[in-house]
């Protein structure tokens, strides 16, 4: 993995795994680690006396994993004493911590990468972003035609929830490579880039990755023209959020399940009415939750112990895997102990960022934003591909992080 070429057919080929299958990319990423691991084993113990501390994971990056780590196995350990099926808990809680590790790993490992692979890298992961955009927007243009190479693709639908999770690992790639594409100077390649994720989305159902490009570009914005005290409001939100969902979730769909309005909207707009499904299943999840606060209903409460209050006046299906929302899957899972833990992550990110260098601020606000957007309105919280997504930007913005440092001959702010 130290070898530069490797690393570009490495970073090339990350978008276009997902393509292929998203939940793959956990696989793919796991490679990623696996190849970062050993040139950092060697470099720890090298039989001829080169050791270089150069090429170790900083102390305080250790310390972080370590940390972390720690925390979500206490966390889990309460999980698995309330679950409903103690085995399939075990189960959740195995593929959460092989995650973990696996982006752990990758990100101490970034450090052991040579100064060429860190710069080339980018470049790769930028053609592999245009790539795989200019592929999902053939697919998306050729589906309405029934064109023969479409038959041939079913498992690529522009409606496909499988589909979806392509586009948004597309767009959070796509957002790493081109912010550092601008640093460098590369704008011509950053906008192709952008213009291939940009019409590979509107071509597409999926309301998810639409919703990250939105978040990406109005805290961007924010944070660049209001600065830290953006930062502070958008934390202030995400707090509420975290602790006021079940019963804001519960007002709003009582609101609507009233209104001629929302009926007569109903057939006009598809995003209106999955959003009305989302608040729906939100604000029963709401009722479970009040009925055990403190103690939670263990990993998994609601695959388990299902939502009887849930009145199906939009959401059309009697089973719910998750609640599509972070905070209230937290509260589910854990109780009181969900949005506490919950609350203190947000926190600490949001000081990491307050902390960047200026240039950066917007950019890491942005991600930081985006991803926890989808978190409070999307996917599940133990879902390993978007664990791994995550990691994957955040081992990539190390890379960054750690360019800008040599330039500047300034410390790294990333942990």
């Amino acid at each position: 993995m130290t070898n530069p070429r490797l690393s570009a057919v490495a970073a090339f080929l990350a978008p276009l795994v997902t393509i292929i299958s998203p939940p793959a990319f956990m696989a793919y990423l796991t490679l990623m680690a696996a190849g970062l691991a050993v040139p950092l084993w060697l470099a720890i113990y090298e039989p001829e006396s080169r050791f270089s501390r150069d090429h170790l994971p900083e102390k305080d990056q250790v310390l972080f994993w370590l940390k972390w780590i720690a925390a979500i196995a206490v966390l889990f350990l309460i999980g698995n004493i309330n679950a409903a099926d103690h085995m399939d808990a075990m189960v959740r809680t195995i593929h959460v911590f092989a995650a973990f590790a696996v982006i752990a790993i990758f990100a101490s490992g970034i450090k052991v990468l040579d100064r060429n692979s860190r710069a080339i890298i980018f470049r790769a992961l930028l053609w592999g972003v245009i790539t795989a955009g200019i592929i999902l927007t053939l697919i998306g243009l050729a589906h309405p035609y029934r064109i023969p190479f479409w038959r041939e693709t079913k498992l690529l639908v522009p409606h496909a929830p499988f589909y979806n999770r392509a586009l948004v690992v597309l767009v959070f790639m796509g957002a790493v490579a081109i912010a550092r594409a601008i640093i460098e100077g590369r704008k011509k390649l950053s906008f192709a880039a952008a213009g291939f994720i940009f019409s590979a989305t509107l071509l597409s159902s999926s309301e998810s990755a639409k919703l990250v490009i939105l978040m990406l570009a109005f805290v961007g914005f924010l944070v660049w023209r209001m600065g830290k005290s953006a930062i502070l409001c958008l934390t202030a939100l995400a707090l509420t959020w975290i602790w006021m969902s079940p019963w804001i979730a519960s007002f709003a769909h009582n609101l609507a399940s009233g209104s001629d309005w929302v009926e007569q909207a109903r057939p006009l707009s598809s995003t209106l009415l999955t959003l009305l499904a989302r608040v729906e299943v939100w604000a029963a999840s709401g009722n479970q939750i009040l009925l055990n606060p403190f103690a939670g209903w263990g990993l998994d409460g609601i695959e388990h112990h299902g939502l009887p209050t849930l009145q199906h006046i939009f959401f059309p299906s009697d089973y719910v895997h998750h609640p599509h929302n972070g905070a209230i899957q937290a509260w589910i899972d854990f109780g009181i102990l969900g949005p506490v833990v919950f609350s203190v992550a947000l926190s600490l990110l949001a000081g990491h960022i307050l902390r960047t260098q200026d240039r950066y601020r917007p950019w890491l606000a942005a991600l930081a934003f985006g991803a926890i957007s989808l978190i409070f309105v999307s996917h599940g919280l133990w879902e390993t591909w978007w664990i791994g997504l995550l990691g994957y930007v955040y081992g990539m913005v190390g890379i960054a992080t750690i360019i800008e440092a040599k330039n500047s001959c300034g410390p790294s702010r990333l942990p």
